[in-house]
């Protein structure tokens, strides 16, 4: 119950904490083989969606065509600068796989080597 009302305090969503609990509950069951009987833990969730309940998805859908006519305007890949090129790759990368943006913020290339032993990070530079 603390670690779920810690993380409550931090901010974390309903749906957080709800895998919280499932996770703690599988845990629980797998560890004593009995389910977790959370009477308590219910009430708690239930009070936090009352308290801060969930934001509705946006129903309005942009048109990604704008975002490729911009693109294609760019000039050859050659001819851009690193940001440019690495804001065009990430732009591409979001398009084509649908991640949102926390998935893509966490994508990294630290530890990563080209053929001459050069890392990427270093080259970036």
């Amino acid at each position: 119950m603390n670690y779920l009302a810690e993380l409550h305090n931090r901010g974390l969503s309903y749906s957080s904490l709800a895998t919280a609990r499932a996770a703690i509950g599988k845990l629980v069951e797998l560890a004593s083989e009995t389910k977790l009987q959370g009477l308590i833990l219910d009430v708690f969730l239930k009070g936090v969606l009352q308290s801060k309940p969930p934001r509705s998805k946006p129903s309005e859908i942009w048109d990604p065509r704008i975002v490729l006519d911009f693109i294609k305007t760019m000039p050859q890949d050659s001819e851009l600068s690193l940001l440019d090129l690495g804001c065009k790759a990430v732009t591409l990368t979001a398009l084509v796989s649908g991640q949102r943006v926390q998935t893509i913020a966490a994508l990294t290339i630290r530890g990563r080597k080209d053929k001459g032993g050069l890392s990427m990070c270093e080259s970036c530079r």
